[in-house]
């Protein structure tokens, strides 16, 4: 899978264009070419198999040590506990999403030319979000069946995985508006940038107060299984669309003193 995934980004990264425009298909179909000329291949495979690692490291933790990472999946309730939490450290690190929006400078010209800005951004987020959520939940779900578990309980852990993942990626939302005030050039330059004290400590904060509301939230015991399930669902979408509603608002505002010459 990993070999398939290298040869295909590589294969696509020779055929990007060296002059970008809208095709009359480009503004209806995920493109993975244009993608790539926004985020260059190495960082898009690094952003896609950093999770699958971390999850090959649990899956080795799980079978070696689970002692020492503390996994009590008795009952339902703790598996859904255990995914959450390890989701979230599945999807700790930049995604995706995050470099396309913030390295991306065409939006104003984009808008310039017609296209709705809100549909465009907005089906290429939900495709990246299905293609970093599959790679992981394949290797999981081939774990967990091998250890005996049933379906519905693999389920549950990939339900949990996906729930951690896009609380993650909510919390990188806010952090996409920070990143875009500095133009960067590529994702070299992104990744190399050492942002000042006061703002690296208050996102820490950021990251860190979501995934804590969630676990301590998900350590109440009066809550039924069936009750604590809605509740992640609805805490974990309402920090979701908020903030991505949020963020893809200020994307467009912020590109929108880019001036044309008529």
């Amino acid at each position: 899978l990993f070999s398939c995934l290298l040869v295909f980004l590589l294969n696509s990264i020779f055929f990007i264009s060296k002059i970008r425009y809208v095709r009359p298909r480009f503004k209806k179909s995920f493109s993975m070419t244009y993608l790539l000329s926004v985020v260059d291949g190495l960082t898009v495979f690094k952003a896609m198999t950093i999770p699958v690692f971390s999850t090959f490291m649990f899956m080795f933790m799980w079978l070696v040590l689970p002692d020492f990472l503390g996994i009590d999946i008795s009952n339902k309730a703790m598996i859904l506990n255990t995914a959450l939490f390890s989701g979230t450290v599945f999807f700790s690190n930049k995604g995706i999403n995050f470099y396309f929006l913030t390295l991306n400078k065409d939006f104003p010209y984009l808008k310039a030319v017609g296209v709705n800005l809100n549909k465009f951004i907005k089906k290429r987020i939900w495709s990246l979000n299905f293609i970093s959520i599959l790679v992981p939940s394949i290797s999981l779900y081939f774990f967990l069946n091998y250890l005996g578990y049933g379906f519905i309980d693999i389920s549950l852990f990939l339900f949990g995985v996906s729930l951690a993942y896009f609380l993650c990626q909510g919390i990188q939302m806010l952090e996409i508006i920070i990143f875009r005030k500095y133009h960067f050039k590529n994702a070299k330059e992104l990744d190399a940038f050492s942002l000042p004290l006061k703002t690296r400590v208050i996102m820490y904060i950021i990251r860190f107060l979501p995934i804590l509301v969630c676990i301590l939230v998900n350590q109440i015991r009066i809550f039924g299984f069936l009750t604590q399930i809605l509740l992640n669902i609805v805490y974990i979408s309402i920090v979701y669309f908020s903030l991505y509603r949020y963020t893809i608002s200020q994307v467009i505002k912020g590109d929108n003193h880019v001036h044309f010459i008529h």
